[in-house]
């Protein structure tokens, strides 16, 4: 297989925080035969092929960035929070991942990683490459991730609820949201939490502009997808988008500080970094299907 997760399960201290404690995990990443999570350790001196961090957070990052993780372009000129949705070392939550940045090719998905020695920590990742890999197997595996962490947790926690629910409504799309769900994407929305107002916008627009090579699955376009979409679907900087105000990231609304270190030894930032850009966005927790069917009432 391109595209394989690893991960065992470890045993977390009790901490305030039950989803990290409840999914703490050893994960190993392998691309095409390269292991992304290879890092050198320099507080033991050793290298290894795997980072100690809670699956859990993975998991809401997934549920959270989904549409625009398989369907926003990477442009030649993306807007500041596309990382956030698209590169996975932005899971954050004070754990360290590999700077993994994904997105969709027309037929299928680019995989970029990079060498990285994240400030304040006593980790390093030390490899480098890029792949091609087949959509269907990297939505597998971050699907058996998934599962496997709402396995993982109660289903009385409100946090596993949630995901669940999200992870669900994912699912459960017909073809008409589903279509819905690409074009907002697109944008660089989240297509469950985009106001009605705007996505009656995104709905005209895609009906009235979006050409025919658009619409069709990414594993049927041509090359010449990335030329023919109005300027409009790709950068805020067009008159029609200068509504369209990103809120921001899943995972970085999530973010309520670094966490403390606990004895399962997870690789955590271990020192507060300088934060003079660290704004935190909102994110929208309302139910999503409804909202989604009555998006689409307006076409």
């Amino acid at each position: 297989m391109t595209f394989r997760i690893h991960f065992d399960w470890v045993e977390a201290a009790p901490c305030t925080d039950s989803l990290a404690q409840s999914t703490m995990a050893a994960l190993t990443i392998e691309v095409k035969g390269a292991v992304v999570t290879s890092v050198l350790d320099r507080r033991t001196r050793s290298c290894r092929d795997h980072v100690v961090t809670p699956l859990g957070c993975v998991a809401q990052w997934l549920v959270g960035n989904w549409w625009r993780l398989f369907h926003e372009v990477a442009d030649s000129r993306p807007r500041s929070d596309f990382a956030e949705a698209h590169d996975l070392a932005c899971v954050g939550e004070g754990y360290l991942l590999p700077s993994l940045v994904i997105a969709p090719t027309p037929d299928k998905m680019s995989l970029h990683w990079r060498r990285q020695r994240p400030l304040h920590s006593a980790i390093e990742f030390t490899e480098q490459g890029e792949a091609l890999v087949d959509r269907v197997a990297l939505e597998t595996e971050f699907g058996r991730l998934l599962d496997a962490v709402l396995d993982r947790l109660d289903n009385d926690d409100p946090t596993a609820r949630l995901l669940c629910n999200e992870w669900n409504a994912i699912q459960a799309v017909d073809a008409d949201e589903r279509e819905f769900c690409r074009a907002a994407a697109l944008l660089g929305r989240d297509p469950f939490a985009t106001p009605q107002e705007l996505a009656a916008r995104i709905v005209d627009f895609w009906n009235r502009t979006a050409p025919p090579c658009a619409r069709t699955p990414w594993q049927q376009q041509m090359d010449r997808t990335w030329h023919c979409w109005p300027i409009g679907w790709r950068t805020p900087r067009n008159a029609w988008t200068v509504s369209v105000v990103a809120l921001g990231s899943h995972s970085t609304a999530r973010c309520r500080g670094l966490r403390r270190k606990s004895s399962t030894d997870a690789d955590t930032i271990w020192r507060a970094p300088p934060a003079p850009n660290c704004n935190q966005a909102r994110y929208v927790t309302t139910s999503r299907r409804p909202g989604l069917r009555r998006f689409l009432a307006l076409r």
